[in-house]
C-alpha cells in the first residue's frame, strides 16, 4: 500500500481532551510509524457471529461488514478471537472470531462517479488478475465487452472478474453504502502511475426495487445566480423576459410540477460601500411547490444597482453558496444552477469575499456531494477585459462537470445583449425540453453533439444524462455490488486521466470536531498581530497551549464538548498536528507536507493562500456538522458521536 503522509513524530500530537475511556481500542500494530497511532478496527464478514466469551454463547449476528473497534486479541484452542465493541469508550465488548472479520485500517471509503461516457468498474477476485488485464494494450475494448458480459451472464470463466458497477449511478450521499479501501497499490498503466484498489463492497440496506408503476417524475430545479452591479442592467432584463417566455411556454400543469426556479442577487463587499444594500440577496427561494405568481414578483425586484463596488470583481462565489445551500435541492433530480456575470470573483477574506469557500471547493460540494451543476454565462465586455483570463479560470473550476468533457462555461463575445438573450433562451429552453425528453422516455437526441458539440444544449444533454442516471438509481434504489473482497482501478479503464471512483474519509462527530479546532488554531496563529512567517511554527505552539489553558476560548462545532487541545511542546511539520486524520491513507495531504523550512521558502501569496483554504474548509465543516440527514451509522449500537460523515478526499486538509 503506497505511503504518502509524513511520519508521526509524537503518538497523539493534537487530539481534544475527552473524559477518561474507561478503556482504550488497540491500535494498528504495523511496520508504519504513521499508522501506530491509529485505532484497530474490523468489518465483519457474512456469518460473522458476536459472542459472550471466546467459545462462548452467542450475543447477535450483526449486519454484514458492521465496524468495530477492537479491544483485546486472545488465541483458544489455536483460533484467534478478539473484544470487540460499538463504541471507542469499550464499556460494551463482544468476542469475535479474527477470521470472521477484515482489518480495516483506514476510514476510507470509495464512492462511484457519474458512470456517463466512461467503461463501468470491473471487480477482480485478485489483484494480479486486474494488473494483468490493464497491462494489456486492448484493455478499453476487453472492459467494455466484460461488462456487458458480467451483466448479461453474471461472470465470465478465466477473466478473473466477479462483479461489475451498476448501469444506473449509485449516490452514496442519498443512499449510503460502503465501499471500504483495505489494501491500495500504484501501477504503470502506459507508463504513467495510477493507482488500483482492494476494496470490500458492503450495501448498507439490501432495498427492494422499486416497481416502475412507483416512480416519482423526474423533477428539474433551476437557480439563477445573477450578478446585479451598475454594470448588468440590460442582462438582468434580458433574463428576466426569458424566464417569463420559459413559464408562458409551459404546457401543461403536468409540467408546471415539474420544474421550479429560485434566484439569488450578488454585488461587491457591503462592508466596504455600504451603499450596495447587499452582498447577497436571496429573492426567491427554491422550493417543491413553485409558486409563479410569488416568483415573477421577485423577478421584478432584481434591479442593478447605482453604486458602484469598490472593485471591479464581484462577490459571486457567496451568491453560488447561498444557491447551494438552499434548503429545496434534495425534492429535484435535474439540479442546476445558472450563474451571470461579466466581472471576476472575490475570493477570501482579504479580497472582500463573505463566501468563505473557493471555486475548487465549491465545485466540489456543490458537484460532488450535492448534485449540482453549474451554467456560466461569462460577459466579455470590454471594460472588464484586462480580467477575462482570470475569471474564467475561476469559472472553469467552479463549472466543471463529471457528465461534460469540458467545464460549462459559455462565454459572450463583447458582452453582446443580444447573443446573451439568445443563450438564456437556449439554456432555459434546453433544460425544459430535458424534463420532457425523461417524461416521455426519450432520449436525448445526440445530432446537436456530433454537429456542434461546443453547443449549450450538447452540454446539457451530456449533465442530463448523468442526472438521469442517478434519478433511476434513486428510483430502482440501485445498490453497490453484492458483498465480497476485490480488486479494482479507481480510474476509467478507457481513460485513466478520469477517476471512476473518489475516495472519501468517513470522520465521526467528535473527530470533525477535533480537526475543526485543529485548523481554527492554525489560522489564529497566522492572523496573529506579531505573526512572521520566522515565527509562525512557535505561534502556532502558543496558540495551541493557550487554548488548551483557557477552552472557553475554542470556538468548536459542538460547543457542548467542552474540550481543549492537548499540550504540545514539538512538531516538525504541519501533518504531524493531523497525523491521526492522514496516517495510512493512501493519498495525499497538500497542508500535511508543510514544514517549518518549506513554510519560509512559501511566497507571502502562497502561505495566504494556504491559510484562506483552510478557512474555506472550516466553513465547509461547519455545514456537514449541521446537516443532520447525512450521518450515518456504520455499526447499529454505535452511539450518535460515532455516526460518520462521508467527507470527500479533497475536502480535507
Amino acid at each position: 500500500m503506497s505511503r504518502y503522509c509524513s511520519a508521526v513524530t509524537l503518538a497523539i500530537l493534537l487530539a481534544l481532551a475527552v473524559p477518561t475511556l474507561a478503556r482504550e481500542p488497540m491500535k494498528l500494530d504495523t511496520e508504519e510509524p504513521a499508522e501506530r497511532i491509529l485505532d484497530r478496527r474490523v468489518l465483519t464478514r457474512p456469518g460473522a457471529v458476536l459472542a459472550e466469551a471466546p467459545d462462548g454463547a452467542p450475543i447477535k449476528k450483526p449486519p454484514v461488514f458492521t465496524a468495530y473497534y477492537v479491544f483485546a486479541s486472545e488465541t483458544h484452542d489455536g483460533t484467534e478471537w478478539l473484544e470487540i465493541g460499538a463504541n471507542r469508550d469499550g464499556n460494551e465488548t463482544g468476542w469475535m472470531r479474527a477470521d470472521s472479520t477484515v482489518l480495516w485500517k483506514q476510514t476510507i471509503v470509495l464512492g462511484f462517479n457519474s458512470p456517463v461516457d466512461r467503461i463501468p468498474v470491473l471487480f477482480f477476485e485478485d489483484s494480479s488478475s486486474l494488473e494483468t488485464f490493464i497491462g494489456n494494450e486492448t484493455m478499453s475494448t476487453r472492459a467494455e465487452l466484460l461488462a456487458e458480459s458480467v451483466r448479461s451472464d453474471g461472470s465470465v470463466e478465466g477473466s478473473g472478474v466477479i462483479a461489475v458497477e451498476p448501469a444506473e449511478q449509485v449516490s452514496i450521499t442519498e443512499q449510503f453504502y460502503l465501499l471500504p479501501i483495505l489494501d491500495a497499490r500504484d501501477v504503470r498503466v502506459n507508463r504513467r502511475l495510477r493507482r488500483i484498489v482492494e476494496v470490500a463492497s458492503i450495501n448498507q440496506e439490501a432495498l427492494p426495487i422499486a416497481p416502475a408503476t412507483e416512480a416519482q417524475p423526474f423533477r428539474v430545479g433551476i437557480v439563477f445566480v445573477v450578478d446585479t452591479s451598475t454594470s448588468m442592467g440590460p442582462y438582468i432584463e434580458r433574463t428576466r423576459e426569458a424566464i417569463t417566455r420559459i413559464l408562458e411556454g409551459v404546457a401543461s400543469d403536468a409540467e408546471r410540477t415539474r420544474v421550479s426556479f429560485g434566484m439569488v442577487g450578488f454585488r461587491g463587499d457591503v462592508r466596504a460601500v455600504p451603499g450596495l444594500d447587499y452582498t447577497v440577496h436571496e429573492f426567491h427561494p427554491l422550493a417543491s411547490e413553485f409558486d409563479e405568481a410569488a416568483f415573477l414578483s421577485a423577478l421584478n425586484e432584481v434591479q442593478a444597482t447605482t453604486v458602484s463596488s469598490l472593485e471591479f470583481d464581484e462577490d459571486g462565489l457567496a451568491g453560488l453558496a447561498a444557491a447551494a445551500e438552499m434548503p429545496g435541492w434534495s425534492d429535484f433530480d435535474g439540479r442546476y444552477i445558472i450563474y451571470i456575470s461579466d466581472a471576476g470573483m472575490l475570493i477570501g477574506d482579504d479580497q472582500g469575499s463573505v463566501a468563505g469557500t473557493t471555486p475548487d471547493l465549491f465545485a466540489s460540494r456543490a458537484q460532488g456531494e450535492l448534485g449540482i451543476a453549474t451554467f456560466s454565462l461569462f460577459l466579455q465586455t470590454r471594460a472588464g477585459r484586462a480580467y477575462h483570463d482570470e475569471a474564467l479560470a475561476q469559472l472553469g473550476s467552479i463549472s466543471r462537470s463529471p457528465g461534460a468533457g469540458a467545464p460549462l462555461v459559455f462565454p459572450i463575445e463583447d458582452g453582446s445583449v443580444e447573443q446573451f438573450g439568445a443563450q438564456v433562451d437556449h439554456l432555459t429552453q434546453s433544460l425544459l425540453e430535458q424534463v420532457r425528453q425523461t417524461a416521455d422516455s426519450r432520449p436525448p437526441p445526440p445530432t446537436v453533439c456530433e454537429t456542434n458539440p461546443d453547443d449549450i444544449a450538447c452540454s446539457i444533454s451530456d449533465v442530463g444524462q448523468a442526472m438521469r442516471l442517478a434519478w433511476l438509481g434513486r428510483q430502482q434504489q440501485a445498490q453497490a455490488p453484492d458483498t465480497y473482497q476485490a480488486w479494482a482501478a479507481d480510474f476509467a479503464l478507457d481513460d485513466p486521466s478520469r477517476r471512476a471512483m473518489s475516495p472519501r474519509v468517513l470522520l465521526t462527530r467528535d473527530q470533525l470536531n477535533d480537526l475543526y479546532v485543529t485548523l481554527q488554531a492554525i489560522t489564529e496563529a497566522f492572523s496573529a498581530p506579531d505573526t512572521d512567517p520566522a515565527t509562525f511554527f512557535s505561534a502556532l505552539k502558543t496558540t495551541l497551549a493557550r487554548m488548551m489553558r483557557d477552552p472557553s476560548q475554542i470556538r468548536s462545532l459542538d460547543p457542548s464538548l467542552g474540550t481543549a487541545p492537548a499540550q504540545i511542546d514539538a512538531f516538525d511539520n504541519l501533518g504531524d498536528l493531523l497525523g491521526g486524520y492522514f496516517a495510512g491513507l493512501p493519498y495525499r495531504s497538500d497542508l500535511a507536507s508543510i514544514s517549518e523550512e518549506t513554510w519560509m521558502q512559501m511566497s507571502d501569496a502562497s502561505r495566504r493562500e494556504v491559510i484562506e483554504a483552510v478557512k474555506a474548509k472550516m466553513t465547509m465543516y461547519e455545514l456537514y456538522y449541521a446537516d443532520a440527514s447525512s450521518w450515518v451509522t456504520i455499526n447499529p449500537d454505535a452511539a450518535d458521536g460515532e455516526k460518520v460523515y462521508p467527507v470527500l478526499l479533497e475536502m480535507m486538509p
